[in-house]
């Protein structure tokens, strides 16, 4: 017997909202908050523009979090930059994608009816840890996975963007 998919209806309406409506919502959400992020990264550049929020980690502590780099990744990313993007935040751009479709593919398990296993989280925690430690291992220039400082990448890019 198959089983009923629970259904609200809306105010002022009689059209039942179904889950695959609300996920359609939902990923219509996601996909216009990416394209205008797309733009707004595009038109300012992180290197340049002041009003992106800072890492309060690196700002109290000093320390370099998984996160550190993350917009002026994706900002060398929607200006075609990629081994820039690399160089900001190596995990997303190299492992986020694998990270996604490891994630994808436990959820597409899940919907299968197999139990989910706290593995792929214990894995990922791990690896955000690792990773926070080898980016704050100090070497004589900086931090091996470390994003560099926005001073220096914005003189580099001026110098790259001279050469050309």
């Amino acid at each position: 017997m198959a089983e009923s998919v629970p259904t609200q209806v809306t105010e002022g309406t009689s059209e039942p909202v179904t889950r695959k409506k609300r996920r359609a919502a939902i990923w219509i959400a996601v996909l216009s908050f990416a394209v205008a992020g797309f733009f707004i990264l595009r038109q300012f550049d992180p290197n340049d523009s002041s009003f992106y929020p800072k890492c309060m980690l690196f700002q109290w502590t000093g320390l370099h979090c998984p996160g550190c780099g993350t917009t002026r990744a994706l900002g060398a990313l929607s200006h075609g930059r990629f081994w820039d993007a690399v160089r900001n935040n190596p995990l997303l751009i190299l492992g986020g994608p694998a990270i996604f479709a490891l994630i994808g593919f436990q959820r597409w398990r899940e919907r299968g009816g197999r139990l989910a296993s706290p593995r792929l989280a214990w894995t990922l925690f791990a690896i955000l840890i690792l990773y926070t430690i080898a980016r704050n291992v100090p070497t004589p220039d900086r931090g091996w996975l470390a994003p560099p400082p926005v001073e220096t990448q914005s003189n580099e890019m001026q110098n790259s963007d001279a050469r050309i």
